[in-house]
């Protein structure tokens, strides 16, 4: 299963996607040590993957705002087993964890251009040699 969390850019377009995915025993395991009762996906232990993916992605947000991006953050979304298979694995940073009680995740961020010019995020302008402002 996997969560997702976009935020974009407000300037350029480009948004980047934060998911965070692991196994269905897993998800169930940490949303009962949450709510300390067991749980499951059904019974809204997946809310754990939407909230995990929420926290990494508002401290994403925070970081690159300080730095002057403007972002704009939309909802967690859960994903569906099929929705979860078009996420696909084209990732371009992917890290696994394992939580001190044996769960193991994975957080993946993706970055899509609109189609603007990206060197203008906080950079330069490639078409014309400007450095953004």
């Amino acid at each position: 299963m996997l969560a997702q969390v976009s935020l974009v850019e407000v300037t350029s377009g480009v948004t980047l996607r934060t998911l965070i995915g692991s196994g269905r025993t897993e998800v169930e395991h940490m949303g009962s040590q949450i709510v300390r009762r067991e749980i499951t996906i059904e019974e809204g232990a997946n809310e754990v993957l939407s909230e995990l993916a929420n926290t990494i992605a508002g401290r994403m947000r925070a970081s690159l705002m300080s730095r002057g991006f403007e972002l704009k953050m939309g909802l967690p979304e859960v994903l569906t087993d099929e929705q979860s298979a078009e996420a696909g694995t084209d990732f371009d940073l992917e890290s696994t964890f394992r939580c001190s009680s044996g769960e193991l995740f994975r957080v993946a961020l993706h970055v899509k251009s609109s189609g603007m010019a990206f060197g203008v995020v906080g950079g330069s302008d490639p078409a014309s040699g400007a450095a953004a402002g």
